[in-house]
């Protein structure tokens, strides 16, 4: 069921177009792509990659179930990619692990590119562990990933919202100087299908890639947002207390100091 779905597709639900190869379903306006992604794939419609794409969302959800604002001028998307059918030796866990830092990092390459198109400079544009994108300690783009299961596989759904050609405030008054649009830092603005090419290329490249992880740490130095901050951090015993973040150690696991000792966390923790 797609709830207060527009199709801008032709009629019959066939798509008429592609990015890279992929199909796209695009909305008008829809609760949520990753909602849509998700009844998709336990009704069986949906059993290849596909995109969902929306210009307006009613009901974008972010990370642990957070409201996601998403006006019109966003890139609001949704890509949903088939995983091994073998569920013996699947391991949604592992598979995150491997595969969080990296997508944080496809993010954060299409946003920085799209900064740089609009006047901006890269050293700008920084990965906050391990799914926000800043720029100027704001907000910009989120992302959020979970596994899921299909009809016959299961599959990555990899949701990602990013802030772009709308002014910041049209966000809720609770996030005004917390998050900001392209438009706002640079006032001009993107073109939305280029964005989402470039997006789905970066994304595509690193579920693809067989890079290490050490790798993947050395290629975000000094990318990373909130080296030397003090954020609240729980650490592997569910404890909460106050941490000083010290960067990625090799493993991509955020560390942060707390009261002397250093402490890896491979779920994001600061706020």
């Amino acid at each position: 069921m797609s709830l207060g779905c527009r199709f801008i597709y032709d009629g019959g639900g066939v798509d008429h177009f592609r990015a890279h190869g992929i199909p796209v379903s695009h909305f008008e306006e829809i609760d949520s792509t990753s909602l849509l992604a998700r009844r998709e794939l336990a009704d069986g419609r949906v059993d290849a990659s596909r995109i969902f794409v929306a210009r307006r969302q009613t009901g974008g959800v972010g990370r642990l179930g957070r409201a996601w604002a998403s006006p019109e001028g966003g890139l609001w998307m949704t890509l949903a990619w088939p995983l091994a059918r073998s569920e013996k030796k699947f391991s949604p866990v592992k598979l995150m692990d491997a595969l969080g830092l990296r997508l944080g990092r496809g993010v954060h390459r299409t946003v920085e590119w799209a900064f740089i198109r609009a006047g901006g400079r890269a050293a700008e544009v920084e990965l906050k562990f391990p799914n926000d994108i800043m720029i100027r300690g704001r907000k910009v783009a989120g992302i959020l990933t979970e596994v899921v299961h299909g009809a016959s596989r299961p599959f990555l759904l990899v949701g990602v919202g990013m802030n772009l050609n709308f002014e910041g405030s049209l966000l809720p008054h609770a996030l005004l100087g917390r998050c900001a649009t392209l438009l706002d830092l640079t006032g001009k603005t993107s073109d939305l299908d280029l964005v989402r090419d470039r997006l789905v290329s970066d994304l595509r490249a690193e579920i693809e890639t067989d890079e290490s992880t050490a790798s993947v740490v050395l290629s975000l130095h000094g990318r990373m947002y909130g080296v030397g901050m003090t954020v609240s951090v729980t650490d592997p015993t569910g404890k909460k207390t106050q941490g000083v973040f010290k960067g990625l150690s090799e493993n991509g696991a955020a560390v942060y100091e707390v009261e002397g000792k250093l402490i890896e966390v491979t779920m994001p923790m600061g706020e």
